[in-house]
């Protein structure tokens, strides 16, 4: 058997519905919920971006689509949260910060997850590009 979209989809719905709620989404569904983040897990255990509409997980990587998803959700509410600031209205104060810095622990909790698992999502900053800027270059005149 294998784990589709939709299982991932609602596995993070079970695990985050209040965050979710708390940045506005009110979907599940593969544009307006999850969607982005199961993209992500699923390039991350090497589907190509035209498998990712119909892919699946085999049973044997789900530990790891589920951290995966995990990181990639929790990395998506962090930055919708890191949005907000602390604000009061009467006798009601809201301090985004402490949500931000749990979410932050989650996430960090999730990554190292996913590095036990063989699947590491940190990345250096880093990488060796080529650049190629021949198409610069004055033509000759003549």
């Amino acid at each position: 058997m294998s784990i589709t979209r939709a299982n991932i989809a609602n596995y993070l719905d079970e695990q985050f519905s209040s965050l979710a709620t708390e940045i506005g989404q009110t979907a599940t569904d593969e544009s307006f919920g999850y969607g982005p983040d199961i993209d992500n897990l699923l390039r991350q255990l090497g589907k190509t971006e035209s498998e990712l509409a119909a892919a699946t997980v085999n049973d044997s990587d789900r530990a790891k689509a589920f951290a995966l998803g995990e990181y990639f959700a929790l990395r998506r509410f962090w930055r919708r949260l890191g949005n907000r600031f602390q604000h009061q209205v009467g006798d009601v104060a809201v301090n985004y910060k402490d949500q931000l810095a749990n979410v932050k622990a989650m996430m960090d909790d999730a990554a190292a997850l996913c590095a036990e698992l063989g699947v590491g999502v940190a990345t250096s900053g880093v990488e060796l590009v080529r650049l190629n800027l021949d198409y610069i270059e004055p033509e000759p005149v003549t």
